[in-house]
């Protein structure tokens, strides 16, 4: 997919192109232990496959990501946090990129937002609301006070989140 987003990007999609960037797919038996199926995508150098049974019919597909999040638990591509995306305020509220993960929120602030849903707090939110805000608002959240404050296209950028007040 990446070979063909690059030929639409550059403008050279041509029936030829699409077919000197097609590869054939790996196919791997549903039995295949873990560390055997990550040598094969070492050795072989690909890293997604579609799993057959012993019928041969198509039960599913398995990516390297997969393997390596059965081995160490799941892992996030936005866990990367990086200089701006949290920061405390004077209220005792803290300014979040909507892209952080849910999970580190909870992590790195002690909260306890639910971690059952979507990844990212921006998810979370939209997820919540049942819709894209038009801008600033607020809401509640498993007790946690939280301000809309910037929705990019489909996207909530940044919000305010406050701690639950202590009864």
């Amino acid at each position: 997919i990446q070979d063909v987003m690059h030929l639409l990007y550059t403008q050279n999609l041509t029936h030829e192109s699409l077919r000197r960037a097609l590869t054939r797919p790996q196919f791997i038996p549903e039995g295949t232990q873990l560390n055997k199926q990550l040598q094969n995508f070492k050795s072989h150098q690909y890293n997604t496959a579609i799993v057959v049974d012993e019928y041969g019919e198509v039960c599913g597909a398995v990516s390297i990501e997969d393997i390596i999040e059965e081995i160490v638990g799941e892992f996030s591509l936005h866990s990367k946090i990086t200089v701006g995306s949290m920061r405390p305020n004077s209220d005792g509220s803290y300014g979040l990129a909507g892209q952080i993960a849910v999970r580190d929120v909870n992590r790195i602030l002690g909260f306890s937002l639910p971690e059952d849903g979507p990844n990212t707090v921006g998810g979370l939110v939209l997820e919540h609301l049942e819709c894209i805000p038009d801008g600033v608002l607020g809401l509640q959240i498993a007790g946690y006070h939280i301000e809309v404050l910037q929705v990019q296209g489909n996207v909530v950028q940044k919000i305010k989140i406050y701690p639950k007040k202590s009864d």
